[in-house]
């Protein structure tokens, strides 16, 4: 059905993903392209912002406000990707897109918000 996914609720890929940014419905499910913008937007928006002002705090005051408004986007974003990953399709889409990630803080952060979902499907 897809050329890099035999099945939607597949958590791994058929085949080797080219080095690409985008995806078409064709290659990808749908849920698929909607996680990695998702993803994207989560880490341009909220892990990176909140990092670099970690990164400066020790060599600078930092306005606290401004620290505490990033942390409050990263906690609404992941809170809405949170959301998003009880479903199904899109968290098997999520562990897919975590098997092209390189180890970093980032994928960490991530893998603890499905592990975190995961346990939470668990219990209920």
């Amino acid at each position: 059905m897809y050329k890099y996914v035999d099945d939607k609720f597949d958590t791994e890929y058929s085949q080797t993903l080219p080095n690409q940014v985008t995806f078409t419905e064709s290659e990808l499910p749908l849920e698929e392209i909607e996680v990695r913008e998702m993803v994207d937007a989560w880490y341009v928006s909220g892990f990176l912002p909140c990092f670099e002002h970690h990164k400066h705090e020790a060599n600078q005051n930092v306005d606290e406000l401004s620290l505490n408004d990033t942390a409050a986007r990263l906690k609404k974003l992941e809170t809405t990707l949170m959301l998003v990953i009880k479903n199904q399709a899109y968290r098997a889409a999520f562990k897919r897109l975590l098997t092209t990630m390189k180890p970093s803080n980032s994928k960490a952060r991530l893998t603890l918000l499905l592990d975190k979902v995961e346990n939470d499907l668990k219990v209920h």
